[in-house]
């Protein structure tokens, strides 16, 4: 029998006898997010960046030029008295607590009027936020209803949702399936699909149903659509993750699921299941298609490395390499802001942008090419962050300390 940690690969197991077999989806829900043995509800979540490294945890200035766009935002809307900042998925805080920590000392009259809250499945970390009065953390799985006017941002996110897998066999689509052999070690299984759903998206996507065509659906975007439109009133809806346009992203001849252990490729997804991230590139198709259908109006696609180029990289990186700074640090902060736009690295990430009745035409920062030095209430780049003990140090110092607990469970599928 696997190794397979705690006790999630025994509940996957008893799950099975049970029922029967269970599709990938079903697997990869128990295997990230049963409770309190989950990959992100349990011991082993990766939130610390020791199995990857996510943008807040590479460099603060991630947060400091979104700091930047945010700020544009708020200006766009006229500047609204309350301006709310939602992030679903924040983790430990630290992108929170980076763009609140910027935004406090380059453009205090805009950090007066926001409102970040925090949401994840995680314990409130009061470490990090405690100095912020404005920062709230809200413990939940889901995405609540606020009201009023602001922006939505998920970072790395949608990529964590159960998928479906699936492949194509002499023109017909058939299912990924999880079972057990006599020894009950986890194998997979492909049959008949277990909802109609799965090809009606790729009839939707005009993706045809070629014999070499395999990769992940991702049912839960219908609902993840649904639940941003209706969280406020106006603004815009930030999604920055790993993935591709429907056409490119299924060009890919064994699809895109990728698991990380220990900051390497973490093998085959049926082992060490609660100790594994498991994850699968986004359809930015089905992202902006299912906007659409729920009020949300398609602003632009673009990579991170430009998308953060656009709001001032360079001006900022070379504000850091002027500091007087150890030359170790100096290194440090440099290999974590060269990380954040590198296309090999996370400037390979893709930046969705979407809005909910705002008419923003073509004046967002991050999709102007060559502007990012544009005065747009800032003369210079005023108080560039420089790392600290709450981000991933390149030089063998250590990792952040994650947190972990038990949440309120609930299903995706």
């Amino acid at each position: 029998m696997t190794d397979d940690g705690p006790s999630v690969g025994e509940d996957i197991r008893k799950e099975i006898k049970q029922r029967g077999r269970i599709t990938f989806a079903r697997y990869m829900e128990l295997a990230l997010y049963a409770p309190g043995k989950g990959y992100y509800s349990g011991s082993a979540s990766g939130f610390s960046g020791t199995d990857y490294i996510t943008s807040p945890l590479a460099h603060p200035v991630f947060g400091a030029l979104l700091g930047r766009q945010l700020y544009q935002i708020w200006s766009i809307m006229g500047t609204p008295d309350q301006f709310l900042i939602v992030e679903p998925g924040a983790g430990n805080g630290t992108l929170a607590c980076d763009v609140l920590n910027y935004i406090e000392r380059a453009i205090p009259l805009f950090y007066e009027n926001i409102t970040y809250i925090a949401i994840d499945c995680t314990p409130s970390p009061f470490e990090l936020s405690n100095h912020h009065e404005n920062l709230e953390y809200l413990r939940s799985y889901g995405l609540p209803s606020f009201g009023g006017e602001g922006c939505i941002i998920s970072n790395e996110l949608i990529d964590a949702y159960p998928v479906h897998r699936f492949k194509v066999d002499h023109g017909k689509l058939i299912e990924s399936y999880v079972h057990m052999n006599s020894k009950e070690d986890f194998v997979e299984i492909f049959d008949e699909p277990s909802t109609d759903l799965l090809s009606q998206r790729l009839q939707e996507l005009g993706i045809p149903f070629r014999d070499d065509l395999k990769g992940e659906i991702n049912l839960h975007i219908d609902d993840w659509a649904k639940n941003v439109s209706s969280c406020l009133d106006s603004g815009v809806a930030i999604t920055i993750d790993y993935g591709d346009l429907a056409a490119n992203l299924y060009q890919r001849p064994n699809g895109t699921l990728q698991t990380y252990y220990l900051q390497t490729d973490g093998g085959s997804p049926f082992s060490l299941p609660g100790k594994r991230d498991i994850t699968a590139h986004v359809d930015f198709s089905s992202m902006i298609r299912c906007g659409a259908y729920d009020g949300l109006k398609y602003e632009g696609l673009i990579g991170q490395g430009a998308f953060l180029r656009n709001l001032g990289w360079k001006q900022f990186f070379e504000t850091v390499a002027g500091m007087n700074i150890g030359r170790r640090e100096l290194m440090a902060n440099q290999i974590g802001m060269r990380h954040l736009v590198d296309q090999v690295h996370l400037g390979g990430l893709k930046v969705l942008v979407q809005s909910k009745n705002l008419e923003i035409g073509d004046q967002l920062l991050g999709f102007e090419e060559g502007n990012g030095s544009t005065d747009r209430g800032e003369v210079k780049p005023v108080g560039v962050p420089i790392m600290d003990d709450h981000h991933v140090s390149y030089l063998g110092t250590g990792y952040p300390v994650g947190q972990d607990d038990d949440w309120s469970y609930q299903r995706f599928l």
